[in-house]
């Protein structure tokens, strides 16, 4: 059944209050949540809401927002993922945490309750709180995934799994061992329904929620781009192919890269030709890109007296964007490639063809592009820098 109340509209302000509380994989419960704003391909229009069911969203969502903020305050400078780390951090902080996720849990509970025609809009989130409780060592809330998933109803047992299997994956820790098996029984799960997008969204949380070995990367791309059929995989597929097109351009081919600096003059990577190179095509207003740039950073800090140079290529829309947005990210020491004259996507960028951000390239010593998004970053620039 598809309900159409500006759900998806909802739905995006919704999860964007639960990533400020840092309660949710981001790019999971995005694409969760845009799957569910969307009817299926050649469906007719959706029948009118039940009534009062609108009112209830933005009531569910007062809530959220209510108790996220809270939770905020109590993890202070910390994030939930240190809390579910730190031993110490969660024993001090989960009890208080806990109580304002139990308040969130009862709040689904009541809507679904209330419109159980609705109840596939938030089961999914309320499973994946459970299993962040979980994490954080609240025996009823594993009680409740245990129970889902003895559930007749196919849709309860499925996001009950899929909560335990997330649950799986960050008590993993670094074993490998332990992730495949976790990407077996997910493999399960997408053979029994393919087309269900739920499955890459937590796919790709899996591989964005920390370091994870190149092997699980593969593994997990191969799921997502050869075995997953919904929307989401298949954007996700299209947007693969569009990078394998920019590596096939580039990889193995002499590159110099030219351009005017923000703030006046100009750099080419010539000059530095017998250093490894990275360079990083993005903007302030991509957050992807936004996310790199503590690891880019840190890679920075770590090689760049053995030889490792980084160059930002920005396509920002205005100078005074980019300034303030380096001014309050100290860490970003880096040249910029930015003409304030020209804003918009760079020159470079159109030259190159590359439309997808970030992006990243990464020049050998000879000049040579030998890197184009590796799937470790870090291997492939101890590898050129021993080249």
């Amino acid at each position: 059944m598809v309900i159409s109340v500006n759900k998806k509209t909802w739905l995006t302000r919704l999860a964007a209050a639960a990533v400020a509380g840092g309660l949710f994989l981001t790019l999971s419960n995005l694409a969760r949540l845009d799957r569910a704003g969307a009817a299926p391909t050649g469906q007719q229009a959706a029948p009118a809401a039940p009534k009062g069911l609108e009112k209830a969203m933005q009531k569910l969502q007062d809530v959220m927002n209510a108790q996220r903020k809270q939770m905020k305050s109590i993890l202070g400078n910390h994030g939930l993922g240190d809390v579910i780390a730190d031993p110490v951090l969660r024993a001090k902080l989960a009890p208080k945490i806990l109580l304002h996720m139990q308040i969130v849990i009862d709040q689904f509970d009541a809507f679904m309750k209330s419109y159980p025609g609705a109840a596939d809009l938030v089961r999914d989130m309320k499973y994946h709180e459970l299993s962040l409780m979980d994490l954080l060592g609240d025996a009823s809330a594993k009680n409740a995934i245990i129970t889902g998933q003895k559930s007749k109803k196919a849709n309860v047992a499925f996001a009950a799994n899929l909560a335990d299997l997330e649950v799986q994956w960050h008590q993993s820790g670094a074993s490998t061992a332990k992730q495949f098996a976790v990407l077996d029984q997910m493999r399960n799960l997408v053979k029994a329904d393919p087309a269900n997008d739920d499955l890459t969204a937590v796919l790709v949380g899996f591989v964005q929620s920390g370091p994870v070995a190149p092997a699980i990367v593969t593994r997990v791309k191969k799921i997502i781009f050869t075995e997953l059929t919904g929307p989401y995989a298949a954007a996700l597929q299209k947007q693969h192919a569009r990078k394998l097109a920019i590596r096939n351009r580039l990889l193995n081919k002499p590159l110099s890269i030219s351009g005017t600096l923000l703030g006046g003059g100009s750099l080419s990577t010539a000059k530095w030709k017998g250093k490894v190179v990275l360079v990083d095509f993005w903007a302030t207003w991509c957050p992807p890109c936004r996310a790199e740039i503590p690891r880019i950073a840190q890679l920075y800090q770590k090689y760049h007296r053995g030889g490792l140079e980084v160059l930002g290529v920005s396509s920002d829309n205005s100078a005074a964007l980019l300034t303030h947005f380096l001014r309050i990210t100290p860490e970003v020491v880096w040249p910029q490639l930015f003409n304030s004259k020209d804003p918009g996507i760079n020159k470079v960028n159109k030259r190159l063809k590359i439309a997808l951000f970030p992006t990243v390239v990464l020049i050998g010593r000879r000049g040579v592009v030998r890197a184009v998004d590796p799937a470790s970053l870090e291997a492939n620039i101890k590898r050129l820098l021993k080249g």
